[in-house]
């Protein structure tokens, strides 16, 4: 490569540096900013839940409540799904083991509706 290749690329490089620290710098100040609880893309409902019970700060300004962007994002880190308790994937249990619930539960649907007497 010739000397003037070189300084081209060398320039290319700075710019594009220059370009990548510029974004870095606004992803972090955009981290940083309060926003509205439906600008978060997450149920509202859900976030008002989380701030009732204090698992999420934020700021009640007017009619509007304001969360800081990374304090969702590391709350919304911080859920789990509870894992099934019986090795199913799905949640229900197996028909295998819970065979007697099932025929109980089939028995008292057969069963007449019996009507309560108010006293």
């Amino acid at each position: 490569m010739s000397a003037a290749s070189d300084s081209l690329l060398g320039q290319l490089a700075d710019l594009v540096a220059d370009r990548v620290v510029t974004r870095l710098n606004a992803a972090h100040q955009a981290a940083d900013q309060w926003i509205a609880l439906r600008q978060t893309g997450l149920p509202v409902r859900t976030l008002r839940r989380a701030i009732r019970s204090g698992e999420l700060a934020a700021r009640k300004i007017g009619r509007s409540m304001f969360v800081r962007r990374d304090a969702v994002d590391r709350w919304v880190e911080g859920q789990t799904v509870p894992q099934p308790t019986n090795g199913s994937t799905n949640g229900t249990s197996n028909r295998s083991t819970n065979e007697p619930e099932r025929e109980r539960l089939l028995r008292l649907a057969m069963e007449p509706r019996r009507r309560r007497v108010r006293q």
